[in-house]
C-alpha cells in the first residue's frame, strides 16, 4: 500500500490550520473567560473573607460595647442602690430629727404655758394682795404712820452709796408725797438733801410712801413698790 504523502501533508496541514484555528478562535476566549471568571471568584472569596472578617471584628466590637454597657448598667444600678439607701437613711434621719425637734418644741411650749399659767395666776394673786394691802394701808395711814414714812426715807437718804449720792448731788429735785407734807418733815428731807432745791408734790396713789426724782436719778419707798418687790 503506497502512503499518498501529499494527501497526508494536506492533512497535516489542516489540522494545524484547525488547531491554530480553534486555539485563536475558541480556547483563547474560553481560557480568558475562564481565567476571568477565577478571578471573579477570588474577588467574590476575598470580599467574602473581608466581610466576615469586619463581620468578625462588628460583633466583637459589639460584643465588647455590650460587655461595657453591661457593667456600666451593673455600675449605674449599685450605685442608684447605695444612693437610695443612702437617700433613705437621710429622709429617716431627717423626719427623726424633725420629730425630735417637735417633741422638744412641744414641750418647751408646754412648759412655757405652764411658767405662763403659774406666772399669771401669781400675779393675779399678788394683785390681790396688793390691793386689798393698799386698801387696808390706806384705811390705817394716819399723821404717826406718815412720820414713820418720812424717818425711813430720811435714813435711806442718809445710808445711800457715794455714787448715787454723787447723783443726787444737783441744784434741783421733785418730791413726790401720798400727803402734804409738814414743815417739819421738809426739813429733815432737805437736810439729808444739803444744796438741793426741792419742789413737793402730793400723788395720793403712793399710798404712805414718798418718791425722789432728780437729775436722772429716781429713790422711791411707797407701800405699792415695797408689796410690788415681794416674791
Amino acid at each position: 500500500m503506497l502512503i499518498d504523502w501529499f494527501t497526508v501533508g494536506a492533512q497535516v496541514l489542516n489540522f494545524v490550520i484547525l488547531v491554530g484555528l480553534l486555539k485563536h478562535f475558541l480556547y483563547k476566549p474560553i481560557l480568558k473567560a475562564i481565567d476571568e471568571r477565577q478571578n471573579l471568584i477570588a474577588t467574590h472569596v476575598a470580599e467574602a473573607e473581608t466581610a466576615k472578617a469586619e463581620a468578625q471584628k462588628e460583633r466583637e466590637d459589639f460584643a465588647g460595647r455590650n460587655a461595657a454597657f453591661e457593667e456600666q448598667r451593673a455600675a449605674a444600678w449599685e450605685k442608684a442602690s447605695a444612693d437610695a439607701d443612702a437617700e433613705g437613711q437621710r429622709l429617716l434621719e431627717e423626719a427623726r430629727k424633725t420629730a425630735e425637734t417637735l417633741r422638744v418644741k412641744r414641750l418647751e411650749a408646754l412648759q412655757i404655758d405652764e411658767r405662763n399659767l403659774a406666772e399669771a395666776l401669781g400675779q393675779k394673786v399678788h394683785a390681790e394682795v396688793l390691793t386689798l394691802s393698799q386698801k387696808i394701808l390706806t384705811q390705817l395711814a394716819s399723821a404717826q404712820l406718815e412720820e414713820q414714812m418720812v424717818a425711813v426715807f430720811v435714813r435711806h437718804l442718809e445710808d445711800l452709796p457715794a455714787a448715787d449720792r454723787l447723783r443726787l448731788n444737783t441744784q434741783s429735785g421733785l418730791l413726790r408725797s401720798a400727803f402734804e407734807l409738814p414743815g417739819a418733815q421738809r426739813t429733815a428731807i432737805e437736810q439729808a438733801l444739803p444744796g438741793m432745791q426741792l419742789r413737793y408734790e402730793v400723788v395720793p396713789q403712793l399710798i404712805s410712801g414718798l418718791d425722789l426724782s432728780a437729775n436722772g436719778y429716781k429713790l422711791a419707798w411707797n407701800v405699792p413698790d415695797q408689796l410690788a418687790a415681794l416674791p
